[in-house]
């Protein structure tokens, strides 16, 4: 515990009046600082102090050495090694961490017996012991440098009711038995008082000569400051903890703690962003120490069959957090699945010509470039096949263009059909259709054009009348990587269109293949 003085955020807590401030003053029956506890503070602030020196001064009281050892000997510290005695304790614990531990067994053993008029002390002493074991682990988990101090902070927050209960003997008699929610509690003191006793308790700490840190902590007790995962500064940190620890102990002070295990959720979600999980984690770890803090404080805190109820409802949030996040998963698996789909619909309309369903001229540049160089890296040849609808341009004068779009539309299934399934059939524009064939050679390229001649020879298209309509085609074929090798795709695709011209000159319905020699005469 560092007792000089620290550079602190400011907390934004309202100064007491100056009637109440008299007030606080003048009560000769305050609860005064324990000579022991005395002792430790002003060790704090020396900077000279030696572990010796704190050592004789808590083996000063042996029943505070013990409460010292013991507590470094729980399992609070499973992670040190047994110390067997007070010496090795103060080695293995700190210098800080043993002044504050001190310091914290010493102020509970000389308040936690004093008496009031409406005040239950039990209940306060029960709410204080279970917020400080909560803002220990909070401490832990926010990653504060010394959890001992926490855990001070913690118990001291609500030691400003002691005060008010002794200044103002007549406060707290509007309370009921059994009834002092810590809510209710605050409501009265602002009503009678326009402040609460965190303010108060900050008081008594400045007049005790208690670290001014602490002494900030436990004025915003009451505050909830939002939580920012990039928070280093310890004070912000430790004051997170103690704010927030008081909310989880009233899961076991509260007549209703199914409302405050709603409430602790909302709270830690809305501060700190927190998922029910490691809240739920947190709560046990609550429980879990509790026991060891009752032994070590010679006093009962919880009520066993509470605890089991708050594990119990905690690990349901676990699994219905869990079971939560299952169903999201899933749903958002649906959603990026049905997303996926539709963009591979989308994907795959672009590429789509929108009256035959065949590949698009713009889909088809992109792929004759890639399929050339594959077939130039593969030693393979490619064959590309045009196709043109002889005298398209009279069934679309004597039928109307209604009928001659149905002939695109068949043509271009007889085209698909004919392929292969590694083969590639696009509409070049207008009546011209394009097929790539990758792998396939010059002889087996002229067989594919004579079947696709006979295939359009046969298909008739039916007319209105019921009358068959026969739409031949002209086809030019250029096949790459055999007894020819072109220099681009580009030129490759120009020869099977000069190979095309060349079938439609000669007479149409038939095809002509591309020829080095025919192309030089």
């Amino acid at each position: 515990m560092t007792m000089a003085r620290a550079d602190v955020v400011d907390n934004g807590a309202r100064e007491l009046s100056e009637p109440l401030r008299k007030r606080l003053e003048f009560c000769s029956t305050l609860p005064t600082m324990p000579a022991a506890a005395a002792r430790i503070i002003e060790l704090g602030r020396d900077p000279g102090a030696s572990m010796a020196d704190v050592s004789e001064a808590v083996k000063a009281d042996p029943a505070l050495a013990a409460k010292v050892l013991r507590m470094a000997n729980s399992p609070l510290y499973a992670r040190r090694r047994r110390c067997d005695s007070f010496q090795q304790a103060v080695v293995l614990l700190g210098l800080n961490a043993t002044l504050t531990l001190a310091l914290t067994f010493s102020l509970v053993t000389s308040l936690k017996d004093t008496t009031g008029r409406g005040l239950d002390y039990n209940r306060v002493w029960r709410r204080s012991l279970l917020a400080a074991t909560a803002a220990r682990v909070l401490g832990e988990h926010f990653g504060v440098r010394a959890p001992e101090e926490a855990f001070l902070a913690g118990l001291m927050q609500d030691i400003g009711m002691l005060a008010l209960d002794r200044s103002y003997p007549e406060l707290y008699d509007a309370l009921e038995d059994g009834e002092q929610d810590h809510d209710v509690v605050k409501a009265l003191e602002y009503a009678h008082l326009g402040c609460d006793h965190a303010l108060v308790g900050a008081w008594l700490l400045e007049h005790w000569n208690l670290p001014e840190r602490l002494q900030k902590v436990i004025a915003a007790s009451h505050g909830f400051p939002r939580g920012n995962a990039g928070d280093k500064d310890d004070l912000v940190l430790m004051t997170r903890s103690v704010a927030l620890s008081g909310p989880m102990a009233d899961l076991w002070m509260s007549l209703e703690p199914g409302e405050s295990l709603t409430r602790v959720q909302g709270v830690f979600r809305h501060v700190e962003g927190m998922d029910g999980a490691t809240l739920s984690a947190l709560i046990e770890q609550v429980a879990e120490a509790a026991p060891q803090i009752e032994e070590l404080f010679d006093m009962s805190i919880t009520d066993p069959s509470r605890s089991e109820w708050i594990l119990q409802e905690a690990r349901e949030v676990i699994v219905m957090r869990n079971l939560q996040v299952v169903q999201e998963s899933a749903r958002l698996r649906e959603v990026a699945a049905s997303l996926q789909a539709q963009a591979r619909a989308l994907e795959e309309k672009s590429r789509r010509d929108n009256l035959t369903g065949a590949f698009n001229r713009g889909h088809l540049d992109g792929v004759l470039t890639q399929w050339f160089e594959d077939a130039n890296k593969k030693g393979i040849p490619i064959s590309l096949v045009f196709v043109d609808l002889d005298n398209f341009k009279q069934v679309n004068d004597l039928y109307g263009h209604q009928l001659g779009d149905q002939v695109l539309v068949q043509s271009a299934r007889i085209l698909n059909a004919m392929a292969r399934g590694t083969d590639l059939v696009a509409r070049y524009g207008g009546e011209e259709f394009v097929l790539l064939l990758p792998g396939c050679g010059a002889s087996g390229a002229r067989n594919f054009c004579q079947r696709l001649l006979e295939a359009f020879r046969q298909g008739g298209f039916e007319l209105e009348d019921g009358q068959a309509l026969v739409v031949t085609v002209s086809i030019g074929v250029a096949t790459h990587g055999e007894t020819v090798d072109f220099e681009s795709c580009q030129q490759l695709l120009r020869r099977a269109d000069q190979a095309l011209y060349n079938a439609k000159q000669a007479g149409k319905d038939r095809f002509v293949e591309y020829r080095v020699e025919a192309s030089a005469a």
